[in-house]
């Protein structure tokens, strides 16, 4: 630990602290965990179902760039005295994934993919045509705002055993595609601010007489879009 966090560990933990034990096991237990790991143990966090696990999830926003101390912080503020017990159960499930090599690969393939690429995945996802494509769609609402993780689970419930070959067939499609501009999946990506919105309206009535012009789309059309956004 650097000097400031020891100084934060020195206070969360003043002499007398009857939870001095609790918190040391769960800064330990998660020392332990690789950050890929601590981002499933948040998750497990935030989407916790009382009735089914016991304890009550903590707000997204609360966790959005916690470090190690401030999830020991966090839950014992939410769980004053079952600290041990809730982490335990998701160190549980984190345990579990660790031999599905299947959601490992599906990680790491991921992983590979910049921010936009992935955008483009969950479009090609939500937009499959099961006759063609051989696997069924995802909804829109169920890919929205999720990130690396959400999709390598969301993947795993939806095609099971052939979320690898799904994979490697919606990477074929990014990668054929590359270069290019699909305007569909564009416009479900949020703008960073009023400014670039406006700037994604404007390119997008630009788009079409580009293409007329050019009998096929603008090759500078991609590297203006990315000013906008």
């Amino acid at each position: 630990m650097s000097k400031e966090q020891e100084e934060i560990w020195s206070s969360m933990c003043p002499p007398g602290d009857k939870d001095t034990e609790a918190k040391l096991w769960l800064k330990k237990s998660l020392e332990d965990l690789g950050d890929r790991e601590l981002k499933y143990f948040h998750k497990y966090l935030q989407t916790a179902d009382k009735s089914k696990d016991g304890f009550k999830p903590i707000k997204k926003i609360r966790l959005e760039g916690a470090d190690r101390l401030d999830t020991v912080d966090l839950m014992v503020q939410m769980y004053p005295k079952k600290t041990r017990v809730v982490g335990e159960k998701i160190l549980e499930k984190i345990n579990k994934n660790k031999g599905n090599e299947v959601h490992q690969w599906l990680l790491d393939t991921l992983d590979k993919l910049d921010d936009r690429e992935l955008k483009y995945f969950h479009w090609f996802l939500q937009s499959a045509d099961e006759s063609k494509d051989e696997f069924k769609p995802m909804k829109n609402k169920e890919l929205e705002d999720a990130d690396r993780l959400d999709t390598a689970d969301l993947m795993i419930q939806t095609y099971t055993t052939n979320s690898k070959e799904v994979t490697k067939m919606v990477l074929k499609k990014i990668k054929s595609n590359k270069g290019k501009v699909i305007t569909e999946a564009e416009e479900q990506m949020k703008p960073s601010s009023p400014a670039a919105a406006e700037g994604m309206r404007l390119i997008y009535k630009v788009q079409p007489v580009l293409q007329s012009k050019f009998n096929r789309p603008d090759p500078h059309f991609h590297w203006v879009f990315r000013l906008f956004i």
